[in-house]
């Protein structure tokens, strides 16, 4: 995914020596539960991860921004590609999950979301 995220992982040690991501990866842990969902939002889209009875055992890593890299992020203009997207959900194909996708209509403490549709993988 790195080719998708144009970050290379020189970069990823700029950002965490500037204070605005986590210098370690954490392990989203993604296990079979009815009541288990993972949000996932960029500036315009909203992406819903849930795990099925066929779901297996598996850990997705991902660095976490700051307080500060968050307030930063809120500051930026910030549009994934389509293919950047496509990257980051086929890291979930693997885990047996199912992906929703919808657009993000308003963005306060509670994120509302409209046409929201399974990803069907390619």
């Amino acid at each position: 995914m790195e080719k998708e995220a144009n970050i290379k992982f020189n970069e990823i040690l700029k950002l965490a020596d500037a204070g605005l991501i986590n210098s370690q990866s954490i392990a989203l842990r993604f296990t079979y539960n009815s009541n288990n969902q993972e949000v996932f939002t960029t500036d315009n889209k909203v992406v819903i991860v849930s795990p099925t009875p066929a779901t297996k055992h598996g850990n997705l890593n991902v660095y976490l921004f700051t307080k500060e890299g968050k307030e930063l992020l809120n500051l930026i203009s910030k549009k994934p590609t389509q293919s950047y997207i496509d990257a980051f959900l086929k890291e979930f194909k693997q885990l047996n999950v199912k992906v929703e996708v919808g657009d993000i209509i308003k963005k306060n403490e509670i994120i509302e979301y409209g046409n929201l549709v399974e990803y069907q993988w390619s």
